[in-house]
């Protein structure tokens, strides 16, 4: 569906990171353990990896709807 190339990763990342950061909370809500997350880009081979802390910062944007 994205088809990018490998210099628009970041262009991709930050369009996902708030459907992935409310992935990340839900699962970590239910299991109670600590939850890696990312996307992995077919069009350009590449995992795209969240940290914690910014899933974090962008779930409190999405609570408090600034997202």
């Amino acid at each position: 569906t994205n088809e990018i190339t490998p210099d628009e990763i970041e262009k991709l990342r930050a369009h996902y990171i708030p459907q992935i950061a409310a992935y990340w909370k839900a699962i970590t809500e239910m299991t109670g353990m600590s939850v890696a997350a990312g996307i992995y880009s077919t069009s350009t081979g590449q995992f795209i990896d969240y940290d914690r802390y910014e899933l974090g910062r962008e779930w409190e944007k999405i609570k408090d709807g600034a997202t």
